[in-house]
């Protein structure tokens, strides 16, 4: 029977705490791979970023701006009328 490390990438890319969306984003196309470790300054993993949780992070992004465009767009009509 196979085991974990049988299959397992034995140096991913990774990326630090510090690193942007962006990067991990640039990353993940560039590679052709949906999941980066983020790890320490010891190369610790602390954690992962997913591609889809960087898809839902930029539609909270956008839906948050369109609000936030609306909302002074109201703004601006109620010191029109």
């Amino acid at each position: 029977m196979l085991s974990v490390e049988d299959i397992m990438t034995r140096e991913p890319y990774t990326l630090g705490p510090d690193n942007t969306l962006l990067d991990a984003a640039q990353i993940m196309r560039e590679h052709h791979i949906r999941h980066v470790p983020v790890v320490s300054s010891d190369e610790a993993v602390i954690g992962i970023v997913s591609h889809p949780a960087i898809i839902k992070q930029r539609l909270i992004n956008i839906f948050n701006f369109i609000c936030l465009s609306l909302h002074s767009l109201l703004d601006c009509l109620k010191i029109l009328h």
